[in-house]
């Protein structure tokens, strides 16, 4: 045994243990695994028999548990696709053991690039906050983003089944147009490469706008078609939360793995891994979260957003002001619109909140224009008509705070709740005369608001730009107040 093996294998064990190698190892680590990655394909020929894995996103010891269900490399043939890091706790030590193990067994793992591999991805949701902390510097973080340029952008088992993080592209009709793409580079905010790592399938005909502002939807036509010009089988991916650990689509055309139990410690998912042998016969094994004694989860809950959202006790009293949205990114230039399929009422609710958190401060300033020209041109109106709303708003408040009862039904039904209040306050508006000012001045603004947050659709550079956008009820900000008192949160399958 060589010393490189020897070092090799003890820092696989240190990693085993949840235990970070040093800064220096990392360097040397990661430019092992780039002369060893290079040398792949954008479209990397993988040998059945072969176990193939969704996200992981830093659940080490959920990692762990996958190992011992699906077997140790290099007993086990594996293929990762992609999402290694992010929102877990245990970014770091989860990608430096797959890749510590690329380098020691580079046959029997493989390894490619989903759409968190990303420098811009990373310093949203939380691997380059862990880096900076396990370290004190953001070196290692360097060294990693690095070695994601080099990941394969997807994978081919026995020449039958694409292996790829996200889906298709229209740019892309043939493996050999993925074979040609330039793969050494940051994710791009569009084009072929960026679709691969970004789409998702849908049951649609043809190409979709996808809500997640990056890549597209594709319907089984789209499927058919490809699979057809390609000679394969079917399409395996990732990229989605499965609450069942896997689920197919389009006739078993196309196949999503999620091997991520129990996402973000909250979501109560099991996980799976596809399981293929020399004949290409598929099985599959489910598998739930470490149990909780076995796993290192810290007591203290972290500070940042991308662990989603801490109890209310743990979030800040201060208020945040949401940055105010150019009027290009708000209306017109970078703008997309598009009507909601509202048969899917949770893509359509979620886009609804990610909206409303992320133009809060437009909507706000919209709202006081028309306020002010409201009071303005009916001042006697505005003062009678504020009143009894603020009048109906404390009353509810007070139920709510006396109220047990009231409490839960509030937490229950907070539509239903919310449409009564504003009832209540028409009602007690049209009494004493004020009805203009409800009307314009009430419910034109949420209106507008509503309209807006139901029609905007956003594209991945104006997400990235804030890092709260996805996660608004963690911040303090004046419409996560508003959402924490209705019991609204968004629907983490969408984030």
């Amino acid at each position: 045994m060589t010393s490189d093996t020897s070092d090799l294998d003890r820092q696989i064990e240190q990693l085993r243990r949840c235990e970070i190698i040093k800064e220096c190892e990392v360097k040397a680590l990661c430019s092992k695994a780039r002369e060893i990655l290079v040398e792949e394909s954008n479209v990397q020929r993988v040998d059945s028999p072969v176990t193939v894995c969704g996200d992981i996103h830093g659940q080490f010891y959920d990692l762990k548990e996958l190992f011992k269900v699906g077997g140790n490399v290099p007993d086990t043939n594996y293929l990762f696709m992609g999402d290694f890091v992010d929102r877990g706790f245990y970014s770091v030590e989860t990608f430096l053991l797959l890749l510590a193990l690329k380098v020691r067994y580079p046959d029997r793992i493989t390894l490619i690039r989903g759409n968190h591999e990303s420098r811009q991805i990373t310093q949203v949701y939380g691997f380059y906050d862990e880096c900076l902390r396990k370290y004190g510097t953001i070196t290692v973080w360097r060294y990693c983003t690095e070695i994601f340029d080099y990941l394969s952008l997807s994978a081919i088992i026995d020449g039958k089944i694409f292996c790829v993080h996200g889906g298709l592209s229209p740019s892309i009709q043939s493996l050999d147009q993925i074979r040609t793409i330039d793969r050494k580079q940051e994710v791009p905010h569009d084009g072929p490469m960026c679709d691969l790592l970004w789409s998702d399938p849908e049951d649609t005909q043809g190409w979709g706008v996808s809500p997640r502002g990056a890549g597209y939807l594709f319907g089984s036509d789209v499927v058919a078609q490809f699979n057809q010009a390609n000679d394969i089988e079917m399409i395996c991916r990732a990229h989605q939360l499965v609450m069942e650990g896997y689920k197919w689509h389009f006739n078993a055309t196309v196949l999503t793995v999620w091997s991520a139990p129990n996402y973000c410690y909250r979501c109560g998912n099991v996980a799976a891994i596809l399981e293929l042998d020399e004949e290409l016969c598929r099985g599959f094994t489910i598998f739930e979260a470490a149990p909780q004694e076995s796993r290192g989860i810290p007591c203290k809950k972290p500070q940042a957003d991308y662990f989603l959202f801490a109890e209310p006790k743990d979030k800040p009293e201060v208020m945040e002001w949401a940055p105010l949205r150019t009027t290009d990114d708000f209306i017109w230039a970078q703008a997309r619109f598009q009507i909601p399929d509202f048969n899917n009422e949770e893509r359509w609710f979620h886009r609804l909140v990610s909206n409303l958190l992320y133009y809060q401060s437009n909507y706000f300033a919209s709202a006081l224009l028309i306020f002010t020209a409201v009071t303005f041109f009916h001042p006697q109106e505005m003062i009678t008509g504020m009143s009894a709303m603020l009048l109906v708003f404390a009353l509810v408040l007070y139920l709510e705070r006396q109220k047990v009862e009231f409490q839960h039904f509030k937490r229950q039904h907070p539509l239903i709740t919310t449409l009564a209040t504003l009832l209540l306050g028409y009602l007690l508006v049209h009494q004493l005369g004020g009805i203009v000012v409800f009307w314009l001045g009430i419910m034109l603004p949420i209106g507008f608001m509503l309209v807006h947050a139901t029609l905007r659709l956003r594209n991945v550079r104006n997400k990235l730009s804030n890092a709260s956008e996805a996660f608004g009820l963690a911040k303090r900000t004046p419409m996560a107040y508003v959402m924490d008192e209705l019991g609204i949160e968004p629907d983490l399958k969408y984030l």
